[in-house]
């Protein structure tokens, strides 16, 4: 897609500071970083949603996110944890709609906050309620393996 960022990153045609690629993925610095070494992954092939995403490109963005962090414990990059973070649509936050991968390194009192701050407040779930959710759920994981 010509018209996508990423697309244009890993074609080159846009610069990026780029720390990994093999012929799946394409991992490079935030331009906007939570932390220093904060990296995107993205698959080499446009999929906008996680939920489109070919299984060999899902696996190579698993296996380079674990391969990076690693390669940001070894240096001297304050990283003393992580988030991985993948936000999938617009109302989740997406903001390039070629989906991809944060890596996120962590540090005590980084002045960041990750997670679901509502839920601190919320309810605790009825177990009927998340029983019907649940077998929803694993029925429609039935029906796609027969697909």
């Amino acid at each position: 897609m010509d018209s996508c960022l990423f697309c244009q990153i890993k074609d080159k045609k846009v610069e990026a500071s780029i720390v990994y690629e093999d012929k799946f993925v394409t991992a490079f610095l935030d331009l906007w970083p939570a932390n220093p070494g904060h990296v995107l992954i993205v698959p080499n092939k446009h999929f906008s949603n996680y939920s489109d995403i070919e299984s060999d490109y899902l696996i190579a963005m698993a296996l380079a996110s674990q391969k990076i962090l690693k390669a940001i414990e070894k240096s001297d990059i304050d990283c003393h944890g992580a988030n991985f973070f993948l936000s999938d649509g617009e109302l989740a936050g997406q903001e390039v709609m070629h989906s991809h991968m944060h890596i996120t390194p962590r540090f005590k009192e980084d002045g960041h906050r990750m997670g679901f701050v509502d839920t601190l407040n919320s309810k605790k779930a009825d177990r009927m309620k998340l029983n019907e959710i649940a077998a929803i759920i694993s029925s429609n994981i039935v029906s796609m393996a027969h697909e």
